[in-house]
């Protein structure tokens, strides 16, 4: 079987220069996707930005992390903070792992998001989630008591990870035990998935010799790899002030359109696709 790579982007709609990043990677790399934050002012841009390139997958980056929620505060209380905006991530895994979380609040705010996004970009490829919240327990079931609108869509899955961190990491082994429970109520519910997904354990050390480590890693079928791309610009902090990853993003960005690693995949016959050919 053909290895197939999907390349998806994060946080598209975080700010004009993280979509000029996401662009430039799609259009000199090897990005093929992106999900959109709908709740970030920079989304039109984003849409506007993508509009020429038909080829650039785009799904839902559904996000009760960070900024204002679509849904009227007074009915999703247990996803807010005082200022009536999403908690901060870290408050909100506080708040999951400890059951606080309304899966019904997480429902509203759910659709609200799918809303909005077919209102400016029709049917996302798929869906993923910011900062992986789509694996915990009360999002989890509420996106999949939306599976009857959503027959077929894939969805982010994290149960396989290839080439392991070398740390071990926490967060790495905590997201694909939540990715194997994750991925047994999606299948019942009828979303499709990848066959692995790696990326998870290149944040912030991104590298060409990195990322040809973590494809050859891979087996035959469809492989999704996570990544963060992006470029400075003066709106970076117009939603989330106290979050500045621009470097990271930056060496992300210089990752995905080096050259080597564009002919690594082309000389492995790695074909490269997006979400909206898994099925």
């Amino acid at each position: 079987m053909t290895k197939r790579l999907i390349v998806n982007a994060d946080d598209f709609g975080w700010s004009r220069g993280v979509n000029r990043g996401i662009l430039q990677a799609h259009t000199q790399g090897i990005l093929t996707s992106t999900t959109l934050l709908v709740n970030f002012p920079a989304m039109e841009d984003a849409l506007s930005l993508s509009a020429d390139h038909p080829k650039l997958g785009i799904g839902l980056h559904f996000n009760i992390v960070h900024g204002p929620p679509l849904s009227p505060p007074d009915r999703i209380p247990s996803l807010l903070d005082r200022s009536g905006y999403f908690a901060g991530s870290a408050s909100m895994f506080r708040r999951l792992m400890s059951r606080q979380v309304s899966t019904k609040h997480v429902q509203l705010e759910f659709e609200a998001q799918l809303t909005r996004f077919r209102e400016f970009a029709g049917n996302p490829t798929h869906i993923d989630s910011h900062k992986h919240m789509h694996l915990f327990g009360s999002v989890r079931d509420a996106i999949a008591a939306s599976s009857r609108d959503l027959a077929g869509t894939p969805i982010r899955s994290t149960q396989r990870a290839p080439g392991r961190s070398r740390s071990a990491t926490l967060k790495f082994r905590i997201l694909q035990h939540l990715g194997k429970r994750a991925r047994a109520t999606y299948d019942r519910s009828g979303f499709a998935a990848t066959d692995d997904f790696i990326g998870l354990d290149q944040l912030g050390e991104a590298s060409p010799e990195r990322s040809t480590e973590l494809l050859a890693s891979t087996g035959a079928g469809i492989t999704e790899l996570m990544c963060h791309p992006g470029l400075p610009s003066d709106d970076e902090h117009s939603v989330v002030r106290n979050v500045s990853v621009t470097e990271v993003r930056q060496r992300e960005l210089a990752t995905l359109t080096d050259p080597t690693l564009k002919e690594y995949v082309t000389r492995e016959g790695i074909e490269r696709i997006n979400y909206s050919q898994v099925s």
